[in-house]
């Protein structure tokens, strides 16, 4: 469940959802620091190229096309 807070989207537990657009070396970069922020959650990841990121079962929406990703919220 999300609600918006001073105009900003954020989950249950008062983090703000955040979504990475490029999953290379970059964008593992920022999901490794994203992810030791407590108040920071990765909810979503695009890249081109999902055969060189794992499906998951980690709770994180993958999508290959970043108008997609947007559309999810």
């Amino acid at each position: 469940m999300t609600k918006k807070q001073n105009g900003k989207i954020i989950n249950e537990k008062g983090s703000f959802r955040v979504g990475i657009a490029g999953y290379g070396a970059v964008g593992r970069l920022r999901r490794r620091v994203i992810d030791e922020h407590p108040q920071l959650e990765v909810v979503s990841i695009c890249d081109a190229n999902l055969q060189e990121t794992k499906a998951g079962s980690d709770g994180v929406s993958y999508f290959s096309d970043y108008r997609s990703l947007l559309a999810a919220g």
